[in-house]
C-alpha cells in the first residue's frame, strides 16, 4: 500500500521535525530537532545532506542531539525560505516537518 493511500492517522506516526531560529545561546542561528525514538543521536545522513544542499554560504553542524546552521557572511544572515527549503528537500515525507519557530 502506498503512503498516500494509507488512513490520514496512519500518516501523522512520521516522526517531528522542527527548526528554531535564534534560541537561547544561539541567537543568530537555525538550530534543527527531529524526534529520533530509541536512538541517541540524528541520523547521520542528515547535516552531510544538508551542507550540500545549503551550500558553501552556510555553516551545517552536526552536535549530535540538534544540527546548528549558520550562514557565513554576514554571519547570522536570517534566511527562512533557503534553510526550509534545504531541510524540507533532505527530509522529504520521512518526518512531520514544522518550520521556523522563534526561539
Amino acid at each position: 500500500m502506498e503512503l498516500s493511500e494509507r488512513h490520514p492517522a496512519e500518516k501523522e506516526q512520521r516522526p517531528k521535525a522542527w527548526v528554531t531560529f535564534g534560541a537561547a545561546g544561539h541567537e543568530k542561528e537555525y538550530i534543527l530537532v527531529v524526534e529520533h525514538e530509541g536512538e541517541e543521536f540524528l541520523p547521520y545522513a542528515i547535516a552531510p545532506a544538508l551542507e550540500q544542499e545549503l551550500g558553501d554560504a552556510w555553516w551545517v553542524s552536526d552536535r549530535g542531539t540538534r544540527i546548528e546552521i549558520v550562514h557565513k557572511n554576514p554571519y547570522g544572515l536570517r534566511d527562512d525560505a533557503t534553510v526550509t527549503g534545504a531541510i524540507g528537500r533532505v527530509l522529504g515525507g520521512a518526518y512531520r516537518f514544522a518550520p521556523v519557530v522563534e526561539g
